[in-house]
């Protein structure tokens, strides 16, 4: 017999349960306020994600408890297939540190969702796409950090500094 699945709530109640247990101070703040930024993008993005009869099941649930109704009506599997679509703008924070968290978050989904060495090759590549998006997300948060160092390092140089440096780049062979 096959156990049922747990509602997206339930996988949300979990692993931000043990998130935050595990965290203290600012950490745990994030926490929180991933959650909530979760939670608004799967009412506001799930529809995107849903049959019509699925639509209509949410809208009737929605008129009689409309807070957290597609968490309280969907599988987790319906979670796992949105994870992508909030590692994008403009549920992406845009705070680094609040963004690490949630990339932080989004791979303690993964792990929860699709466990490794589930011998079926369906979740080993759902797994390594989904693991894919989140080293992509990573990449974008290095480069733009790198990129906020070098703009922050260069406000503070002299007007001769600048203006040597970039003798010194026109200067330089190709």
């Amino acid at each position: 017999m096959d156990k049922p699945l747990l509602s997206m709530d339930d996988a949300i109640l979990t692993v931000f349960g043990v998130c935050t247990r595990r965290s203290t101070g600012v950490k745990r703040v994030r926490v929180a306020q991933i959650e909530v930024g979760l939670r608004a993008y799967l009412e506001a993005g799930a529809a995107d994600l849903l049959t019509a009869e699925e639509l209509t099941l949410l809208a009737a649930e929605r008129e009689f408890a409309p807070e957290g109704a597609a968490c309280r009506l969907f599988s987790s599997t319906l979670l796992t297939a949105a994870l992508p679509g909030f590692l994008m703008p403009p549920y992406l924070v845009p705070d680094f540190l609040l963004r690490e968290a949630q990339l932080s978050m989004v791979g303690a989904f993964i792990d929860f969702l699709v466990p490794a060495n589930r011998y079926d090759h369906g979740s080993d590549r759902l797994r390594t796409m989904l693991r894919r998006t989140l080293a992509e997300a990573m990449q974008d948060l290095k480069r733009e950090r790198q990129a906020q160092s070098l703009e922050r390092l260069l406000g503070q140089l002299s007007a001769e500094q600048l203006e040597h440096m970039e003798r010194l780049r026109r200067d330089a062979p190709d």
